[in-house]
């Protein structure tokens, strides 16, 4: 304490050096994800856009109600997969798997690619027609030293496209009476008036239209998203072990070169700062010195 209250000019020079350094990394800067940008992305030249049909962006999830179960025999499945994979050359792997959907009259929807210091990683989304998917994942699969995760989510949309089919033939058949009733029409406001009704209910027609569209390819079409990297910690999976000493001492290893880091920032800081702290510690030394002179 004696110490404290004989160098307390110190204390206050090092705390503003500190907050100095703290406000200077308090600008937000973009930052990006290392597994890169969300397997959720699409490449504008894809096919169909990945679905989306004109006005409708959104999924035809937005709109739905309570549906009876269908009796239909034929369903219509949507399956989608995801693969986690440990591989040597995570570059060559993704060139493989875009080769290999294309091969299998698929397409790529997205990838990315993260090269740190030590471990590259990344990801690739691709779409191959729906009876294709298990010979897809089988190859894709041969590609990585170990399959670390593997899942594959099937969607029943019968329902829902049986139930847009309904109101598809309610709004064609009011579309019909409209136009009857337009043909017999003698005034001009009537006219316009059932031109108007007209043109909504085609506009509900077409939105309808393209949310079977959407769930036609979504059937016809699987997703398959996977992620890669050389490091097998680094990928998204959960351990099968409650304790692992390697999986430990990998983490403590990156823990100790995170606060390295940090501390070579701070100094990097404080450097770039000397302009402002180093005159008042010279100042004070100078007024410390000639205090004890006198």
């Amino acid at each position: 304490m004696n110490w404290l209250r004989k160098n307390w000019h110190f204390l206050v020079i090092g705390l503003l050096i500190y907050f100095l350094v703290k406000a200077s990394g308090s600008n937000n800067y973009p930052t990006f994800d290392s597994q890169g940008p969300s397997l959720k992305g699409l490449s504008s030249g894809s096919m169909f856009s990945d679905f989306s049909v004109g006005s409708l962006n959104q999924s035809s999830e937005s709109y739905s109600p309570e549906i009876a179960p269908s009796d239909s025999t034929q369903r219509l499945v949507s399956r989608n997969s995801s693969l986690s994979l440990l591989v040597k050359d995570v570059p060559t792997a993704i060139r493989e798997i875009q080769s290999q959907a294309q091969s299998l009259g698929g397409f790529l929807v997205n990838s990315s690619l993260s090269r740190p210091d030590s471990n590259a990683s990344g990801d690739i989304s691709v779409r191959v027609p729906s009876e294709k998917l298990d010979e897809a994942m089988d190859q894709i699969k041969s590609l990585g030293l170990k399959t670390v995760y593997e899942s594959v989510v099937g969607r029943d949309l019968t329902d829902q496209y049986e139930d847009i089919q309904t109101r598809l033939d309610l709004l064609e058949s009011i579309k019909t009476k409209y136009q009857s009733i337009l043909s017999s029409a003698t005034r001009v406001q009537d006219i316009l008036e059932v031109q108007r009704e007209i043109i909504n209910t085609q506009s509900q027609i077409d939105s309808l239209k393209g949310q079977q569209l959407y769930l036609e390819k979504s059937a016809s079409l699987s997703l398959i998203s996977v992620s890669l990297s050389t490091d097998e910690l680094s990928l998204p999976y959960t351990p099968d072990q409650t304790w692992r000493p390697q999986v430990i001492f990998k983490q403590s290893v990156r823990s100790l070169i995170s606060s390295f880091r940090t501390i070579g920032n701070f100094a990097i800081k404080a450097f770039v700062f000397t302009p402002i702290w180093l005159p008042l510690l010279l100042v004070f030394i100078f007024y410390k010195r000639r205090k004890s002179k006198l």
